[in-house]
């Protein structure tokens, strides 16, 4: 499964578990660094292997760099991990990553907070995608 961790994430300890979790389940994984340090991208183009593990640069909440950072060489993801209060997932942008034509359609949404933007859930309804929706999943680290 090629997963998108859209961003932005946890920079910290929070985010190398979370990438070594999703390797150790076989998936390959994409990670926007857009937010990031490059002491914070070197760290983890170190730590992790780069035959699974691949970067990005685009702002999660602009539609059209959101939507060419899905479709890019008509790969696409199965799962995009996706920032909450973020208004880039369009009905337009899930039209893109949900296409047939992809490698990889979109099957999955992750939103890891509180919040989910009610466009994207709109869009998601529309094109049948599941969101997970992780209420307090930061609760712990507060």
């Amino acid at each position: 499964m090629r997963v998108l961790l859209a961003g932005p994430l946890d920079a910290g300890n929070a985010l190398p578990e979370q990438i070594r979790l999703y390797l150790k389940a076989g998936h390959e994984v994409t990670v926007n660094t857009a937010k990031f340090s490059s002491d914070v991208t070197a760290s983890l183009m170190q730590q992790f292997p780069r035959e699974k593990l691949t970067f990005t640069q685009f702002a999660p909440d602009d539609s059209t760099q959101l939507k060419a950072a899905i479709t890019a060489g008509q790969v696409g993801f199965d799962a995009i991990v996706y920032p909450p209060n973020t208004t880039g997932f369009t009905d337009e942008v899930m039209t893109a990553a949900t296409d047939k034509g992809l490698q990889h359609p979109l099957r999955v949404l992750g939103c890891p907070n509180d919040a989910v933007d009610k466009a994207l859930l709109s869009a998601a309804e529309a094109h049948h995608i599941p969101v997970v929706h992780t209420p307090g999943v930061h609760a712990p680290a507060v």
